[in-house]
């Protein structure tokens, strides 16, 4: 299967709009109370605005801007202190490639709890053993050290792969969006 090669080569929309977000985020000045009167305003896009500036980390915008819901959040303890030692919910995570850490979070619990879960239950109705060669240790090992040029390159995302499989098999489509 190619599980795990959209959080390796950064090929969700969402790394990209979230990194972008949480950049203005940090910045704003007493954002909490930013966002309080928002919610004062009560109009449908300011309270999803107050909802976005009232992030304490980069995981906690990374829930409250993605299909996770914040009952699911809450309820399934995915909190800042869920993951103490987390890239995500450290200051040093803070940096410039937070599309990375997004990844690494990603790597560390939507794959092998929603999509390797998935695949296990279907391939096993069917006595089916499936592969995931993107899940190889050291092929994980070496995309996540891999600069994010070779990531994304002129708005191309999974860009290392796609040229990769441009140039060994002719296939010029699997730059199309």
């Amino acid at each position: 299967t190619g599980d795990a090669a959209d959080e390796l080569f950064l090929d969700y929309e969402r790394y990209l709009h979230i990194s972008k977000a949480w950049s203005v985020i940090k910045l704003v000045p007493l954002r909490n109370h930013v966002a309080f009167l928002l919610r004062l305003i009560g109009t449908s896009w300011a309270q999803k605005l107050s909802h976005k500036l009232s992030a304490k980390s980069l995981l906690d915008l990374y829930h409250k801007s993605s299909w996770i819901s914040d009952a699911d959040y809450f309820i399934s303890g995915r909190n800042d202190s869920y993951f103490p030692n987390n890239p995500l919910t450290t200051n040093a995570a803070i940096n410039p490639d937070c599309l990375t850490s997004l990844s690494l979070y990603d790597l560390q619990t939507y794959v092998p709890e929603d999509i390797n879960y998935k695949v296990d239950r279907a391939t096993m109705a069917y006595s089916i053993e499936a592969r995931s060669p993107f899940l190889d240790h050291i092929l994980v090992e070496k995309a996540l050290g891999l600069p994010l040029e070779d990531k994304i390159k002129n708005g191309v995302q999974k860009v290392l792969l796609k040229d990769w499989l441009s140039s060994r098999y002719r296939i010029k489509s699997v730059y199309r969006k």
